[in-house]
């Protein structure tokens, strides 16, 4: 009887130390980066991307990210700059998606 009490007392001590685990979305953030251009345009999949619709995109990315049933990347959006684009034209596109909820994650050139 004993060495069954000690069993049991063993088991409920190991299943009383699991702890749940958080379930993150893989894959959650798109991959395709939008490309600040040196005139200041937005290019979004080798197409141009303007500014009313950056923020269209961005209001669902974080609307699908709080309706997630996990944490996730889908409102933060990759940047990339081509090589001579000013920094004020970069400061303004994170704001921008930043101002809207989402995150801006630099690539290449910012």
């Amino acid at each position: 009887m004993k060495y069954f009490l000690a069993i049991l007392t063993l088991a409920l001590l190991i299943g009383c130390g699991q702890q749940e685990e958080i379930t993150v979305v893989d894959g959650g953030q798109d991959q395709r980066p939008i490309v600040i251009m040196q005139d200041g345009t937005l290019m979004f999949d080798s197409e141009p991307l303007s500014e009313e619709a950056l923020v269209t995109m961005i209001k669902e990315l974080v609307e699908k990210d709080f309706n997630s049933d996990s944490p996730s990347q889908y409102s933060t959006v990759i940047l990339e700059a081509e090589p001579e684009t000013s920094a004020d034209k970069i400061a303004r596109v994170k704001e921008l998606i930043t101002n809207n909820g989402g995150f801006a994650d630099p690539e290449k050139g910012l």
